[in-house]
Parts: structure tokens; sequence; C-alpha cells
């Protein structure tokens, strides 16, 4: 009795969805391929970018003979004026590599340039599509179709969001697969209702575990600590903190595994590498001097990120501390952490 009506619900948030991604598209795609490059992270992605494309295309004709692990293997490298770049992430230069794949096998000359600068601005949009998807995927796992509907449309009206879904940059990407990282592990915890089935966790975090790694990939090492504290947060505040925190922790297994090919290539032409990735992780300046000026920083970058919606959002930070007849409003803060 109870199959055709949730299989009915199922087929609504779908359509919602389609719908909040169909209004978004017009404000990620419009005049596109006209602005010039102007971000100077836009300019150094699309500069490496091309510059891989270019070299793996020249020496294409010599690798003929290899077999086809060994080929993939060298094309994981990115490369700038025929230098191997193992120092920095490199999933954006391999999504840009497939967005240029129709070019292949020639090289792509200055005359084209534009042409691959729009292929890169497309991946982005790409990305803050699934920002948006991930966003409200969240909002279903919090509050079902209200909750995912008022967080999509909020997210997708945000300047910040259409901004950086317009550029070719690591930002927007690393942002989207971080979302989905966090977006599946709220899935497979299902933080405001009974603890789901054992194959819902499996595949919640197992997705979550390919989603942090592929952001690793994307930011670098300092990237998996930003989602693995918004999820002990949650974890905290919720129920069932022991078997969600053994998900957490076979999510960053896979996600491990998902980061060995790379750190062993990197590994192999610099062994003293890891030093390098653990360095990013501690903060240059440890006074407290400066880590109030980063705090003021990044605070201020959230409260422009949030536009329009700020105000409303700052409102909303006082709902948890508020008095209510309908159950604990502590559990607010689970939204907030993710």
């Amino acid at each position: 009795m109870t199959g055709p009506p949730r299989r009915r619900d199922r087929l609504l948030a779908w359509l919602v969805l389609m719908l909040c991604l169909g209004a978004a598209v017009p404000a990620l795609v419009v005049e596109l391929q006209r602005p010039a490059v102007f971000d100077p992270a836009e300019r150094i992605a699309l500069h490496k970018s091309i510059a891989t494309w270019n070299h793996h295309a020249a020496s294409g004709a010599g690798h003929q003979g290899l077999a086809v692990f060994q080929m993939l293997k060298e094309r994981m490298v990115p490369f700038v004026d025929e230098t191997a770049q193992l120092d920095e992430p490199p999933a954006l230069t391999w999504l840009h590599q497939l967005a240029f794949a129709p070019q292949r096998p020639q090289p792509i000359t200055s005359e084209r340039v534009d042409w691959a600068k729009l292929r890169g601005r497309l991946v982005a949009v790409v990305m803050g599509l699934i920002v948006i998807a991930s966003v409200y995927w969240a909002g279903y796992s919090l509050g079902r179709l209200p909750t995912a509907t008022m967080s999509a449309l909020v997210c997708a009206t945000s300047f910040s969001l259409i901004f950086q879904a317009r550029i070719a940059t690591s930002s927007i990407a690393y942002t989207a697969l971080a979302m989905l990282s966090i977006a599946a592990a709220l899935w497979a915890m299902r933080p405001l209702r009974p603890v789901g089935s054992v194959a819902r966790q499996v595949v919640g975090w197992a997705t979550c575990g390919l989603a942090l790694g592929a952001a690793t990939l994307m930011a670098g090492s300092p990237a998996g600590p930003a989602v693995t504290f918004s999820l002990i947060l949650i974890i905290l505040l919720g129920p069932h903190r022991l078997t969600h925190l053994l998900g957490l922790i076979a999510a960053h297994g896979i996600a491990a595994l998902l980061l060995v090919p790379w750190a062993a290539q990197v590994h192999a032409e610099n062994p003293e590498i890891w030093a390098q990735w653990i360095q990013q992780l501690r903060p240059a300046d440890s006074s407290w001097q400066a880590m109030f000026d980063s705090t003021f920083r990044r605070l201020l970058v959230v409260i422009v990120a949030l536009l329009p919606w700020t105000l409303w959002l700052v409102g909303a930070l006082a709902l948890p501390f508020t008095a209510s007849s309908v159950g604990n409003r502590n559990r607010l803060f689970i939204g907030w952490g993710g």
C-alpha cells in the first residue's frame, strides 16, 4: 500500500531537482565564451591544461608502441613548459583533458585557445550544477522536499556560486566534490531519522570516500580535514555515533586508495614530497594574531559569498538556541555542520 505513494514522492523529488538545475543553467551559461580570462587562477589553470595537452599531443607518435597502462600513467602528469608538475593537485587538469578530447590528436594552437577556454568553463558549469544537486541531496536527507528545494534555490542564486561556476578554476570543482562527499555521508547517516539499511550505508559511505578522494586530488592535502571536520560535527550531534564513525573511517580508507596511484607516481619522482604535503596542513604563522586575522578574513569571505542571502542565514544561526515545543532545536546544528 505504501509503494505507489513513495514512488510518486521520489518522482516528485527528481522532478523538482531537474527544475532547480534548469533554473540555474541560464545564469551559468549566458555569454560564457565572451569574457576574457581576467582571473589569475583561471589563467594558470588553462595554461597548465593546454600545455599538458600539447605536450602529450606532440609526443603521442612516440607512444604508440607503449602499453595502455603505461600511456595512462604518463598522461596522469601535468606539464608546464615541458616540465612535469608533480607538486600540485592534478585533478582539474585531468578534467580539462577530458573536455579537450574532441581536439584529439592535434595540439591546441593559439587560434584554438578561445575554444579551450570555453571547454574549461563548461567543466566549471557542470561542477556548479553538481554543487546545487549535492546541496539539494543534503537538504533532502535532512528535511525532505521543502528543505531540499529551499537549499538548492538559495545555492543556485548565490552570487559567489554563479561567479565561480563561470570560470575554469579548481575552486568550484573542489566545492562540488566536497559537497557531494558531505551529501553522500548525510544520506548514509540519516541523522534526523531512523538508521538506514546496511546497503544504504555502504553505498553512501563509499560515495563519500570516492568524492573525498577526488576532492583531495583537486585541492591538495588541506581538502580532507575541511570535509572531515564537518562530518565529525554531524556525527557527534546525531545518534548511532559509533556506526557512523566506522563509516567515516571506511570512507577515508576508500579516499586513500583513490590517492595511491598519484601519490606513488609523485613519490617515485620526488621522495621528499610527503614533507611538503604535511607542511601544507600547518599554518605558516601560528601566532594568535595571525589566527585571528585568518578567521576574520574567512568570515568576511563567507558573508560575501552568501549574498544575497546573508542576513537571512545569519538570522537562522539563532534558531538552535531558541525555545521550541516541538523538539530539540540543538539538532539544527546538524544542518549547519553540513
